[in-house]
């Protein structure tokens, strides 16, 4: 647990791990697991190898870095190698010596989630080839390819600050849809990062709906809206906190994010544009369903006393 060192009172920080486990884990279930460190700054490196799930230890390295060393470096990093033991991690009838389709998928997939939410602060690789993913508004993009032979609806896009990114656009599936990163972790079941969002989104396009079509107000509520989104975040949270270990789900209340996450009035007024002006086409698909909605509510009154004539 050696990140329960460290005091979330006085040390705000955006990484994922708090206890360590992710990288100790690695190091149990892998033939070979190495760490480097550089700090330019003591111009020092530190290197570590372990090997047989950790039965060997070998010495740790320590050595000063030259002038030279440390510009090449690019600034302070830390390099974690490993060689995973399939034996140990193969599951029953699976090859001993090759990593299970499945699995290299989840790793690829992690992969490129770190391109995503990287950015351009990073080159990513894997198997050797450059990721053309170069921004978290790019990834998104791999989520909104063709559905069902046409075009994926217009997705908007805004970095609000250093701390987050967002995206909204209209469902593909026509039920909410959400793809959202904490210090980049995926968190596969939302959390308050993406109700913060999603709230003012909602909010937005009810209130404009409400002042255009008051014939409607009543019927789209922020829920009604809510099953026509897709929404995109990529966030940096201060010492965030989950339902789990799993960390799909983001507990943190949102006075403690440590940064601002409000919506722009630009942003907001884009999304609620019309389609032919370049929204995307959210306020046009949630009058249609409140009209359809109003529809069967009307029909359903009409058919309790409807009476056949002969």
């Amino acid at each position: 647990l050696t990140g329960s060192n460290f005091d979330d009172s006085t040390q705000k920080k955006v990484t994922g791990g708090r206890h360590g486990y992710g990288a100790k884990l690695t190091n149990i279930f892998s033939r070979e697991f190495e760490v480097e460190t550089v700090d330019v700054v003591r111009k020092k490196r530190y290197r570590q190898k372990w090997e047989d799930n950790m039965k060997l230890v070998h010495d740790a390295e320590i050595e000063d870095l030259k002038s030279s060393d440390v510009k090449k470096s690019g600034g302070d990093y830390t390099r974690i190698s490993f060689v995973p033991d399939l034996e140990r991690l193969a599951k029953g009838g699976e090859s001993k010596n090759i990593i299970p389709q499945e699995d290299y998928a989840i790793m690829c997939r992690r992969v490129f989630d770190v391109a995503g939410c990287s950015g351009a602060n990073l080159t990513v690789t894997l198997n050797g080839q450059v990721l053309p993913v170069e921004s978290f508004q790019d990834y998104a993009g791999l989520y909104r390819a063709k559905t069902k032979g046409s075009e994926s609806s217009q997705l908007m896009f805004q970095r609000l600050n250093a701390r987050w990114e967002i995206g909204v656009g209209l469902s593909n599936s026509g039920s909410f849809e959400s793809m959202s990163f904490v210090n980049g972790m995926d968190t596969v079941r939302g959390g308050t990062h993406v109700n913060a969002v999603v709230q003012q989104v909602t909010k937005r396009i009810a209130d404009k709906i409400a002042k255009d079509f008051p014939e409607l107000a009543e019927t789209v509520t922020q829920a009604l809206v809510r099953r026509h989104l897709s929404v995109f975040v990529n966030s940096l949270i201060e010492n965030p906190t989950f339902d789990s270990q799993m960390k799909e789900y983001l507990t943190s209340s949102p006075s403690t994010y440590g940064s601002r996450y409000t919506l722009t009035e630009k942003f907001l007024n884009e999304l609620v544009a019309d389609e032919s002006s370049g929204g995307p086409g959210i306020v046009e698909e949630v009058v249609h369903s409140a009209r359809g909605r109003q529809q069967a509510t009307l029909l359903r009154h009409v058919g309790g006393t409807k009476k056949t004539r002969r």
